[in-house]
């Protein structure tokens, strides 16, 4: 007996409690998936504005954690080596967290050394 005799003399003995009609399934799924895709794309681009809005009035501090003050760095000539006692400003962007935490104190720590 082959693996397609074996599953058709099983499956045949099951019974199913109501009919079921290929044409009206088709028919709700498509309805379903259009107003589903349109509910998603709505939820994702209220999700983005509202992030958006609270990095801009800097609610809970959001701005502040990710676009952090600028610090400074040594001055490096053409070929790379370090110009003594000149600094300039730039912008740090790391993921080590807020000022208290041990991922950003380590930071610190790497940034003196």
């Amino acid at each position: 007996m082959s693996n397609r005799e074996f599953y058709q003399e099983t499956f045949s003995q099951v019974r199913g409690t109501g009919e079921i009609r290929w044409e009206d399934y088709e028919m709700r799924r498509r309805g379903k998936s259009l107003k589903w895709f349109v509910t998603l794309a709505a939820s994702v681009a209220l999700l983005a504005a509202l992030s958006a809005l609270a990095v801009a009035a800097n609610f809970f501090g959001l701005r502040d954690a990710l676009l952090p003050e600028k610090g400074n760095v040594n001055v490096t000539d053409e070929r790379g080596v370090v110009v003594p006692g000149e600094y300039e400003y730039k912008d740090f962007v790391s993921l080590s967290g807020w000022g208290d935490t041990p991922e950003s104190k380590a930071l610190a720590e790497w940034r003196a050394f």
